[in-house]
C-alpha cells in the first residue's frame, strides 16, 4: 500500500465495523474477491480509495435494493472532483456514449467498478470476481455474468460518486487508454497479474 488508506481507515475503526484485509496477490480481480467473501453484509458496495461521494449515497443505493426486490446489483455514474476543464468534460461524455455502444460491440451494459453494489447472494451465484476464462475486467466480468444468468442490475442517478483524475490532469492519453481498454480489456493498465 503505498497511500494512506488504511492508516484513515484505522481512525474510523472504533466508530465502525471496518475490517482490514491483506492481500499478497497483486490485482483488481484477486483484491475484490477475497474482499467480497471476507466480507459479512448482505449487499456489498465497492468503490475506490480515492472516492468521493455526495451525503446521501450508500442511503439510495440500499433504497433501491429495497425498494425493488428484482434488483440484484446497482450503482451509478463516476466523475471527477478534482480533474481539469477537459477531463472532466469527457468523464461527463463517456458514459451515455458507452451506455450506447457497450451493449452493441460487448453485449452487456457496464456497471462501472468503482460505484458498484451488489446483493450478497447474487454474488455467490455467479462465483463473484472469479474469472470464467475471459480477459474481461472486474466490472466488465461481474456485468457480463449477471447479464449472461438474465439479472437485474442498473445504474442510478442518484447514485453518482465521485473520484480523483488527478493522473488524467496532466496527460489525457490515460484517459483513452482506459476507454479504449473498456472495448479491449487487454489494454487495461491496471489488470490483474
Amino acid at each position: 500500500m503505498t497511500d494512506s488508506t488504511v492508516k484513515i481507515a484505522l481512525k474510523y475503526k472504533k466508530l465502525l465495523p471496518i475490517g482490514i484485509i491483506h492481500q499478497p496477490i497483486k490485482g483488481i480481480i484477486p483484491t475484490v474477491e477475497k474482499a467480497w467473501r471476507k466480507s459479512t453484509g448482505d449487499i456489498i458496495i465497492k468503490t475506490d480509495a480515492d472516492a468521493r461521494f455526495p451525503v446521501n449515497w450508500i442511503k439510495n443505493i440500499v433504497s433501491h435494493f429495497y425498494n425493488d426486490p428484482e434488483l440484484m446489483a446497482c450503482g451509478g455514474g463516476w466523475l471527477s472532483w478534482d480533474g481539469n476543464f477537459v477531463a472532466k468534460s469527457l468523464m461527463r461524455i463517456a458514459f451515455p456514449v458507452g451506455d450506447i455502444f457497450f451493449p452493441i460491440l460487448r453485449g452487456f451494459k457496464l456497471l462501472v467498478g468503482p460505484n458498484s453494489s451488489f446483493r450478497r447472494d447474487v454474488l455467490v451465484r455467479i462465483n463473484g470476481y472469479v474469472s470464467d476464462g475471459s480477459d474481461l475486467t472486474d466490472d466488465q466480468l461481474v456485468s457480463y455474468k449477471m447479464t449472461k444468468a438474465k439479472l437485474k442490475y442498473k445504474r442510478f442517478n442518484d447514485c453518482v460518486n465521485y473520484h480523483s483524475s488527478r493522473g488524467w490532469n496532466k496527460n489525457l492519453s490515460t484517459f483513452f487508454r482506459y476507454t479504449i481498454s473498456a472495448i479491449y480489456p487487454k489494454y487495461y493498465p491496471e489488470k490483474s497479474v
